[in-house]
C-alpha cells in the first residue's frame, strides 16, 4: 500500500499487515478517524507505545518493563506509574525500583499504595483502606524464615532476625514508634500469643501502665560461671513505692527524713498510711514508730530506753495519683490506689484465609 509514490504497508503472504513508519503520540500509527491522536506506534526497538490526547501514556519493552504515563526513559529493570495531572501518584528513578498509586476502599484483603522510590530496589509505599477487613499496607513472607515486613530508618542497613519475624524495625535512636490517641481504654502496643495470652504496652484503663499482662516482670543477670540467670519482681494488688535507708537512735530517739523525691511522688493519711519495718542491729529494749508522714517518721526505743544502736529500715507507700495534659488541654488523672483492677479483656483477632494471602 503506498501514498505520494512511497510504501506505508505491506500485506505478508501469510496475511499479516505490517507497517514502514514509526509513527509517534501524536500521530500513532494505528488510531481511529475520529481520535487520530490516540493509538499505537513504534517508539524504538523492540518498544511499544500508546497514546491518548497526543500525549504517551504507555509502553513496552521486548524484556517485559512497563512504563504507564510516563516518557521518561528506563533506567535498570523498572515498573513505573506517573500521572501529570491533579491526582496524587507514585514515582520511580533508578534500578528496580517500584512506585504505586492506589486507595483501597473494597471488600477484605483490599490494598492501598501510594509510593516514591528512587535508587536500587527502593519501594516507597503509603496505604489508605476504608474498610474493616482492609489493609493500608500488607506483606507476607512465605518462606519458613522469612521476615514479613523490615524497615530501617535514619539511613542505616536494616537488621533482622535469622529465623525470621513478622516484623523487623530498625533506627539509630528508636526502632519503633506507637501513638495513639483514644481518650478511653486503650494500648500502645498489644501482644497476643496462641493461649489466649495478652500484653498490653503503654495502657490507659483510668491508670497507666508500662507493660500489663500474664507472667512476671524479670530481669537477667550473671551467675557464678557469668551466664545469664532470670530474677524476679515483687508484685503487689496496688501501686506501691519502696525505699530503704539506714538509722540510728540517739539516746533511745531517731527523726528520719524521707528523701524529698519520694515524698513527692507518695500519698500519705489515715487511708493510705506509710508502713515502715525496722530491723535493729544492736541490744536495745526495742523500738516502735510514731509521728509518720510523706517527709518522716520518728523510731523511739521503748520503756524509754537510751539506747544508740544502729538499725536498717524499709519504708512503703502508695504511690501518689498524677495529672496528664493532652495536646488539646484535656486532663487525665491516673489514680495508682485502686487493688486487684480489672485485667484488659483480651482483643479479637481474626486471620486472614488462604485466599485472602494470594490476592
Amino acid at each position: 500500500m503506498r501514498t505520494w509514490n512511497n510504501e506505508r504497508f505491506t500485506f505478508t503472504s501469510n496475511g499479516r499487515l505490517r507497517s514502514h513508519n514509526d509513527g509517534d503520540a501524536l500521530q500513532p500509527i494505528y488510531s481511529w478517524n475520529v481520535d487520530t491522536n490516540m493509538g499505537i506506534y513504534r517508539i524504538g526497538t523492540d518498544i511499544l507505545g500508546f497514546s491518548t490526547n497526543g500525549a504517551e501514556r504507555m509502553r513496552i519493552i521486548a524484556d517485559g518493563r512497563v512504563a504507564i504515563n510516563s516518557v521518561a526513559p528506563f533506567a535498570g529493570d523498572q515498573f513505573s506509574v506517573f500521572g501529570t495531572g491533579s491526582a496524587v501518584n507514585g514515582y520511580t528513578t533508578g534500578a528496580n525500583g517500584i512506585g504505586v498509586y492506589g486507595q483501597s476502599t473494597g471488600a477484605s484483603g483490599s490494598i492501598g499504595m501510594y509510593g516514591t522510590a528512587s535508587g536500587t530496589n527502593a519501594v516507597g509505599q503509603f496505604g489508605v483502606s476504608n474498610n474493616v477487613s482492609g489493609f493500608g499496607v500488607r506483606a507476607r513472607n512465605t518462606n519458613a524464615a522469612g521476615t514479613g515486613v523490615l524497615g530501617a530508618g535514619n539511613n542505616i542497613v536494616g537488621t533482622y532476625l535469622i529465623d525470621g519475624t513478622g516484623g523487623s524495625f530498625n533506627g539509630i535512636t528508636t526502632a519503633l514508634f506507637a501513638y495513639y490517641t483514644t481518650p478511653n481504654v486503650g494500648s500502645g502496643i498489644v501482644i497476643q500469643d496462641a493461649f489466649y495470652q495478652q500484653w498490653d504496652l503503654g495502657a490507659w484503663d483510668g491508670m497507666y501502665y508500662k507493660i500489663i499482662g500474664t507472667g512476671t516482670v524479670s530481669t537477667v543477670v550473671n551467675d557464678l560461671n557469668n551466664d545469664k540467670v532470670v530474677m524476679q519482681c515483687t508484685e503487689t494488688p496496688e501501686g506501691l513505692f519502696q525505699d530503704h535507708g539506714i538509722g540510728q537512735l540517739t539516746n533511745g530517739k531517731a527523726h528520719i527524713t524521707i528523701d524529698p523525691i519520694f515524698s513527692k511522688n507518695i500519698k500519705v493519711s489515715d487511708e493510705f498510711p506509710l508502713k515502715v519495718f525496722v530491723q535493729l542491729e544492736g541490744e536495745c529494749n526495742g523500738v516502735y514508730v510514731t509521728n509518720k508522714s510523706a517527709t518522716s517518721f520518728d523510731v523511739v526505743e521503748l520503756q524509754g530506753g537510751n539506747s544508740n544502736v544502729k538499725f536498717a529500715y524499709s519504708i512503703v507507700a502508695n504511690r501518689a495519683d498524677e495529672n496528664f495534659v493532652s495536646e488539646n488541654g484535656d486532663i487525665r488523672s491516673s489514680v495508682y490506689s485502686t487493688r486487684f483492677k480489672q485485667a484488659p479483656k483480651i482483643r479479637e483477632r481474626a486471620t486472614l484465609k488462604d485466599e485472602e494471602v494470594s490476592k
